[in-house]
């Protein structure tokens, strides 16, 4: 076998082509191609108001899996086998004040099933009543004595006359009625209940006639 004597530039030609090789397998095998598919994920935890429905819209899975989502509670998912249904808290979920949401992700035959859970609040919505309707005479004052709240923060109380309350942030004040509200015959008088964390106002109102 002939052997080929290589010059000085055949050498580095060489040596260049080899170091060039080296890096390329180097970088090739350092180089990670990031997933297609997004973690198994139900979504932080969140809080709703008592009556709102709650869309899991933050949650995420590989595109190929399938799906299935379950409460620890009582209410229902418009589709429990999509990514991003919405969940309808029943009663006894406002009652028990939270519900665990949990997705369970099946993934290629052989691979384990994956489950991740969120913890739904659900804050209770205020509730008021002002009483049923009632009469006094004129000049006398009237005490709210039947009025109820449960769920609230504050309590305001207004009326559609001119008179006034002896405190109108207390549940059972004391109102005694304008000379006109006494011209008029009647005042309706309003209950209103602020929710915790900015839930709906409730609102109640009676009539009290003056005659």
């Amino acid at each position: 076998m002939k052997r080929v004597a290589l010059n000085r530039n055949d050498r580095r030609i060489m040596y260049l082509f080899s170091t060039w090789l080296t890096f390329a397998v180097i970088f090739s095998m350092s180089f990670t191609v990031p997933p297609d598919d997004p973690p198994v994920s139900a979504g932080q935890d969140a809080t709703i108001c008592e009556g709102q429905n709650y869309p899991l819209a933050e949650a995420s899975a590989p595109k190929s899996a399938r799906l299935l989502w379950t409460t620890s509670g009582t209410g229902s998912f418009n589709k429990s086998a999509i990514l991003n249904p919405t969940y309808k808290p029943s009663t006894k979920d406002a009652v028990a004040g939270s519900v665990t949401l949990t997705l369970k992700v099946t993934g290629p035959e052989g691979q384990p099933d994956t489950i991740c859970s969120m913890v739904l609040t659900i804050i209770r919505s205020p509730r008021v009543y002002a009483g049923g309707g009632d009469a006094i005479r004129p000049g006398e004052s009237y005490m709210l004595s039947y009025s109820t709240a449960e769920n609230h923060t504050e309590l305001t109380w207004s009326t559609s006359g001119t008179g006034f309350f002896n405190d109108f942030h207390d549940l059972h004040p004391t109102y005694t009625p304008s000379a006109e509200d006494i011209r008029f015959g009647s005042v309706t008088l309003t209950l209103t209940a602020k929710g915790k964390d900015n839930c709906p106002l409730a609102v109640s109102e009676m009539v009290l006639n003056i005659n």
